[in-house]
């Protein structure tokens, strides 16, 4: 993770990985994932889902 100054904790962050999985479905388009994605690698689909949101791809 990238900082813009070294935090005088860096050696007692911990930074938890894995996966997210998005289910479609249950997606309310309302972009919080977008917004708040540490990798920024989602984004917006052109495609609907069950109830008429676009979910993240």
């Amino acid at each position: 993770m990238k900082f813009w100054r070294t935090p005088l904790d860096i050696h007692e962050i911990y930074v938890s990985k894995g996966m997210a999985w998005i289910i479609e479905d249950r997606c309310k388009g309302c972009g919080y994932c977008i917004a708040f994605c540490p990798r920024d690698v989602l984004q917006e689909s052109k495609r609907f889902n069950a109830t008429g949101y676009h979910p993240p791809k």
